[in-house]
C-alpha cells in the first residue's frame, strides 16, 4: 500500500517519519507508563486491557470470568525519538525480567498532523 491512495489529504499535513511503539504488559502497568510518557511530552498514547498470557503460563481455570491483567499500550512518536522511548519503556516496565512483557517498534506507512484551530479562529467561527 502506498500513500498515493490518500490523495485527498493535503501534503502539508502528511508525516512520513513516525513510529508506533507497542508494549504488551502481562502484569498491567500501562497507566503508569502512559503518565511517564506524558511527562516527557509524548501525548499520542493509548492503552487497553486484553486477554492473554505468555507462553507457558497457564490461565485461571476456576470457571469464573477472567479479569485480564494484560494490557497493551501504543504510543506514536517521531522516528528520532523511537529508540529513546523504547529504552525508557523497557526500563520503566522492567521488561528485562522474565514474563513481564514485550515492546516493539513499527514504522507507520503514513500519519497526519492533528492541527487544531486557535482560540481566535474558534471565536471568529462562532461570531460568523
Amino acid at each position: 500500500m502506498s500513500t498515493h491512495s490518500f490523495k485527498t489529504i493535503p501534503e502539508s499535513v502528511v508525516l512520513d517519519y513516525t513510529r508506533e511503539i507497542t508494549v504488551i504488559l502481562y502484569e498491567g502497568g500501562a497507566a503508569e507508563i502512559a503518565k511517564k510518557l506524558f511527562e516527557r511530552g509524548i501525548t499520542e498514547v493509548f492503552f487497553d486491557a486484553v486477554r492473554g498470557a505468555p507462553l507457558g503460563k497457564a490461565s485461571d481455570s476456576s470457571g469464573l470470568p477472567e479479569i485480564p491483567k494484560t494490557e497493551q499500550l501504543h504510543a506514536i512518536v517521531s522516528a528520532d525519538q523511537a529508540d529513546y522511548i523504547q529504552g525508557l519503556i523497557y526500563e520503566e516496565a522492567e521488561l528485562f525480567k522474565p514474563q513481564r512483557g514485550i515492546v516493539f517498534v513499527n514504522k507507520l506507512l503514513m500519519s497526519t498532523r492533528n492541527i487544531l484551530p486557535s482560540e481566535q479562529e474558534l471565536a471568529a467561527r462562532a461570531a460568523a
